[in-house]
């Protein structure tokens, strides 16, 4: 499994797999911004954007409904028997908000992103060894958006998927998360974007988990 976290109780007590994970994650903001020309071309400047990336999430969360927050909770707890909770709490704020919206159309795939993870309809499909036609396409986007649960399964099996793909590569939990969006090309940023999602998490998401425990 994705090592990148550990249960509750070590998540609370900063001493999770996550939090060695975000310490390698933030070495390599710097290296991703600076390569992808994101802001100019020294470390204060990729410093400034992480900063303004948390300041924009930070907003997000902040404006959140009670439902949005449920599904928060409902994502971290469903996932902490896999030590994923709060990667998969981190994928479901950037991919769909939570539950705010749970239906995006790719024109360029003609594919549907379904669910509280995000879930691609043709991933799917292809898993369930079907068709990915219309009618497939529909069926498979109401499953997943009415079954949280059915869509954490195929959650994990995507990032499943991609840790075996990169086994025995560096940055290990990095390309996973690079790999769930942007597949075999991968997509650095979202990898970032989810690190600083995790490390907001960690500050407003879990004093809530300790209340509801």
């Amino acid at each position: 499994m994705f090592k990148i976290e550990n249960k509750i109780e070590n998540e609370t007590k900063n001493t999770s797999i996550e939090n060695k994970t975000m310490e390698n994650l933030s070495k390599f903001f710097i290296s991703a911004l600076l390569v992808c020309n994101i802001g100019t071309t020294n470390m204060n400047a990729a410093s400034k954007n992480k900063s303004s990336l948390a300041n924009e999430y930070q907003k997000e969360w902040d404006s959140m409904s009670k439902k949005e927050l449920s599904n928060a909770l409902l994502v971290y707890k469903m996932a902490s028997n896999d030590n994923l909770s709060l990667t998969a709490a981190a994928v479901s704020w950037e991919e769909s908000q939570f539950g705010k919206v749970q239906k995006n159309y790719n024109p360029s795939s003609h594919t549907l992103d379904c669910g509280l993870f995000g879930n691609n309809s043709k991933t799917v499909t292809s898993k369930l060894d079907k068709v990915h036609n219309k009618q497939n396409m529909k069926k498979v986007c109401n499953d997943l958006i009415s079954n949280p649960k059915y869509a954490y399964n195929f959650f994990v099996e995507e990032i499943k998927t991609w840790e075996t793909y990169h086994k025995g590569k560096k940055n290990l939990n990095k390309k996973v998360l690079s790999s769930y969006n942007g597949g075999y090309r991968g997509n650095s940023l979202y990898a970032e974007r989810i690190a600083v999602r995790i490390k907001l998490l960690q500050k407003n998401l879990l004093p809530l988990i300790k209340k509801n425990v």
